[in-house]
């Protein structure tokens, strides 16, 4: 039994008469006239799936937004770049485009019916691969969305994802376990050694050495991908997310059904 979106989306793909189907979300605004032209553009005999960027736009400089923006800004360069060098992982639903051909090869989502989500990011890692695979970053193709605007709504939205990954590939869940993993070990580390050690030169070295490099690039990344509200606060930021991941992930990794 297909659930919530799914079951909407699997109705429309049925009813399309048409053999390219392009996909955003209500609270998505593209971001030009010219959106459909630059994803559609990208099909050819070889390309089935092409997938695009949704920037979620802020309107305060509140915490909640800026964190808010960090993730979408990191996940859209992990996806991006994995694509780009022919490793297609996922993609989001607000602005995502495949063919009837593709989406039916593989069932449509019946591979994972039963999850209430993941009709992007589960329904590419089924189909995607680094020859009928492209990606479009071009402002004048982007599908801005305005994000969370509260804690509450946040919080159910990092559990439905958080929940969904549970059911990645291996070697993707091995990949972004990884990246977790050393940004924590890393700040630990640091932390450890500027209290417990006897002086603040070396650890404090260290951290610049990994920190400016990643900020200089984090900033390119977000004017590009028009997410710059967190970049200011890109060191922190990064701090707090290396923690804050084990209480979401704990949570996630316990949790038995997800709310929309």
């Amino acid at each position: 039994k297909l659930e919530s979106k799914k079951l909407a989306l699997s109705l429309g793909i049925k009813k399309a008469q048409y053999e390219h189907i392009l996909l955003t979300d209500a609270d998505c605004i593209p971001g030009s006239n010219l959106w459909i032209k630059h994803m559609s553009a990208q099909f050819s005999n070889n390309t089935s799936l092409v997938l695009g960027v949704s920037p979620v736009s802020s309107k305060s400089k509140s915490l909640l937004e800026r964190i808010i923006q960090y993730e979408n800004l990191m996940t859209a360069m992990q996806y991006l770049g994995m694509s780009i060098q022919g490793s297609p992982f996922m993609g989001v639903g607000r602005n995502l485009a495949y063919t009837k051909t593709l989406y039916n090869s593989v069932g449509g989502f019946s591979a994972h019916h039963h999850i209430p989500a993941g009709d992007d990011d589960l329904f590419v890692q089924s189909v995607a691969n680094r020859n009928n695979t492209r990606t479009v970053i071009n402002p004048e193709a982007y599908c801005p969305t305005t994000g969370p605007q509260n804690f509450k709504h946040y919080w159910r939205q990092k559990m439905r994802h958080l929940f969904v990954g549970k059911f990645y590939q291996n070697g993707i869940k091995f990949r972004l376990g990884l990246f977790s993993l050393s940004q924590l070990l890393f700040w630990t580390i640091s932390i450890i050694w500027i209290f417990a050690g006897s002086t603040f030169l070396y650890p404090t070295a260290l951290i610049l050495v990994k920190v400016i490099p990643e900020w200089i690039i984090f900033a390119q990344k977000g004017k590009l991908l028009q997410m710059k509200k967190a970049v200011a606060l890109y060191p922190l930021i990064n701090l707090f997310q290396s923690f804050w991941y084990i209480i979401l992930g704990t949570a996630a990794f316990f949790k038995k059904k997800i709310i929309w």
